[in-house]
C-alpha cells in the first residue's frame, strides 16, 4: 500500500479501499496513519485532579460480591455456633440422664442423705433431645449451603 501511495504526504485522491487511483477516493485528511491513531489512543491524558476509579480493591470486591460475602459469613457464624453448642447440649442431656437415673434408683432415706434434688421432668429431656437433633440438622444444612456458595 505504501508503494502504491508513495508515502502519505502528497496523495489526496486515493482511497485505501480502492485498487485504482480513480475509484471514489477519500482525501488523505480523513485517513489517519497508524502511528497517529496509536499515539492518540495510548497517550496519557491530563486528569482533572480526581482519579477515574478511586475505590480500593476491597471496597470494589465488597460491592461486587455483597450478597455472597454476607450470606456466607452469616451462615458460617451460625454453623460454627451450632457446632460449638452441640457438645455443651450433649453434656446437659447426659447430666440430666445421670441425675434422673440416680434419683429414681435411690430410696427416700438415701435421697435425703445424699442431698440430691429431684431432676426436671421427662419433657425437659425430650426437649433437650429435640434441640440437639435440630441443632445438628441445621448445622449440616448450613454446611451444604456454604458449599454451594
Amino acid at each position: 500500500m505504501r508503494e502504491k501511495l508513495g508515502g502519505l504526504d502528497g496523495v489526496s485522491n486515493i482511497s485505501p479501499l480502492s485498487t485504482e487511483e480513480g475509484d471514489e477516493a477519500i482525501s488523505i485528511e480523513n485517513v489517519r496513519p497508524y502511528s497517529k491513531w496509536y499515539r492518540n489512543c495510548f497517550r496519557q491524558r491530563k486528569s482533572s485532579g480526581e482519579p477515574k476509579y478511586d475505590s480500593p480493591l476491597t471496597k470494589t470486591l465488597h460491592h461486587t460480591f455483597f450478597f455472597h460475602i454476607w450470606t456466607a459469613g452469616i451462615l458460617k457464624l451460625l454453623s460454627d455456633t451450632l457446632k460449638t453448642m452441640t457438645p455443651l447440649l450433649s453434656k446437659v442431656i447426659l447430666t440430666w440422664l445421670a441425675n434422673s437415673y440416680t434419683y429414681f434408683r435411690l430410696s427416700d432415706a438415701q435421697r435425703a442423705a445424699s442431698d440430691i434434688k429431684q431432676p426436671q421432668g421427662m419433657t425437659y429431656g425430650i426437649g433437650l433431645a429435640i434441640g440437639l437433633f435440630t441443632m445438628q440438622e441445621v448445622a449440616s444444612l448450613v454446611n451444604l449451603c456454604l458449599d454451594s456458595l
